[in-house]
């Protein structure tokens, strides 16, 4: 998938997302982060709105909680490309779930239109919006066994959704015909790696608080411990837990086929964030079925839970605190050189006459390292004024100011001569 063109950043309403963004923030990321944090903040509102017919307030409230206040989401902020699909695509995702949920209670047309629309533009952001089926499904297996009963009213809108993910995986497959596709050799071995991963990403995923590499595998066991005593306790929850398991496994598998098994080390933890929405109702009704009866968290125990929860809260801020620096270095810089460029280019525009700026790469510290070769021109030429970029082999003018920009973002004379 890296390399074809149903990669993630062909995506279309990516490509769009990207477009708008860069055309009216400019170089105003504050602004333009901002703006992706509402986003963040919408979605999980619909899903709140989605979680709560289903188990409550008080749990959905909590799960939201834990997705919104996931540490992995810095990775996300700090690393623009992946924000600008993953945040539109978790919106689209909780609102194809609210629909779902609303048509469910009540099957009218408009929550099937919504249902629908939404799984379709998903599409435009992520090729995972595949899996959204697959976590409907999954809900409705589960609030099908509580209920006793198949709810033959789905059948309208599941049946169009089937339809719409296989056209998808057809064009899937049609679009990255005759392309080269890297061959990874994963083994027999490998794919059962992979299953395993697929346990710890999701405990990864929704109970993240890494303390350090080998800290985090005694973190997956106690865990492991923990909601196996749960099933025990409270045999219900062995289904939800089993679904997000396998959508767990789903993802991982799609994620492996698609960047390699490299996407598997904990640098990678911007991926952590694709199944934080799709596994939030499972854990909502692991919440659910573990409280002592099938009412929602009330009284001492809801005291109880939202006092884990501010705890996880704290726990992930200080975390982000302390590791953040050292995890995240060349988003640290770029953020440096993003500052200084802005204000040189502003106070370039500010002369009277043109200033010539010596195109270039980007510096190896920020985007150099995955091997991008875009020049700098193509990001700033745009938003730069009384600028003239020049191209590899032109020459400004006899008497005219040259300038290059250095690897902190300042401009600083040119070595070029008359």
């Amino acid at each position: 998938m890296a390399l074809t063109p149903i990669d993630v950043h062909l995506a279309p309403l990516h490509q769009l997302s990207s477009y708008l963004f860069f055309h009216a923030f400019g170089l105003n990321f504050n602004l333009a982060v901002t703006l992706l944090l509402l986003v963040l903040a919408a979605a999980g509102g619909v899903l709140f709105a989605g979680l709560r017919p289903l188990v409550g307030a008080n749990v959905a409230a909590m799960t939201v909680a834990l997705v919104l206040l996931n540490q992995a989401w810095v990775n996300v902020t700090m690393w623009w490309s992946a924000a600008l699909h993953r945040v539109p695509f978790m919106f689209w995702c909780a609102l194809c779930f609210y629909g779902y949920v609303k048509y469910r209670e009540s099957p009218r047309w408009r929550y099937g239109a919504i249902f629908l629309v939404s799984l379709v533009l998903s599409f435009g952001f992520y090729s995972k919006a595949i899996l959204i089926l697959l976590m409907v499904l999954g809900c409705e297996v589960v609030l099908c066994a509580r209920e006793s009963r198949i709810k033959r009213e789905m059948i309208p809108v599941l049946l169009p959704a089937v339809v719409i993910v296989l056209g998808a995986v057809v064009y899937y497959q049609l679009a990255s015909s005759g392309v080269l596709r890297p061959d990874f050799g994963l083994s027999r071995l490998d794919f059962a790696k992979i299953a395993w991963l697929s346990v710890e990403r999701f405990f990864l995923a929704l109970f993240f608080v890494n303390f350090g590499v080998w800290a985090k595998h005694y973190w997956f066991g106690l865990l492991a411990l923990v909601l196996g005593w749960v099933v025990w306790r409270h045999p219900k929850t062995w289904l939800p837990l089993l679904i997000a398991v396998v959508l767990a496994y789903f993802s991982n598998l799609l994620l492996v086929k698609g960047r390699g098994p490299w996407v598997l080390v904990e640098a990678a933890g911007r991926y952590l964030v694709d199944d934080l929405f799709l596994l939030a109702p499972f854990v909502a009704f692991l919440f659910f079925y573990a409280s002592r009866s099938m009412r929602a968290i009330e009284g001492p125990r809801a005291v109880m839970a939202w006092s884990l929860v501010a705890v996880y809260a704290l726990g992930s801020a200080w975390v982000v605190a302390e590791r953040a620096p050292a995890r995240f270095p060349n988003s640290l810089q770029a953020r440096v050189f993003m500052t200084n460029i802005s204000s040189e280019l502003e106070k370039a525009g500010s002369h009277n006459a043109p200033i010539y700026i010596e195109d270039a790469p980007f510096p190896p510290a920020l985007y150099g390292f995955l091997g991008s070769k875009r020049d700098l021109s193509t990001v700033f030429a745009h938003v730069s004024k009384n600028t003239v970029w020049l191209r590899s082999g032109e020459r400004a003018p006899s008497g005219a100011t040259v300038v290059r920009i250095d690897d902190s973002g300042r401009l600083v004379p040119s070595h070029q001569v008359d």
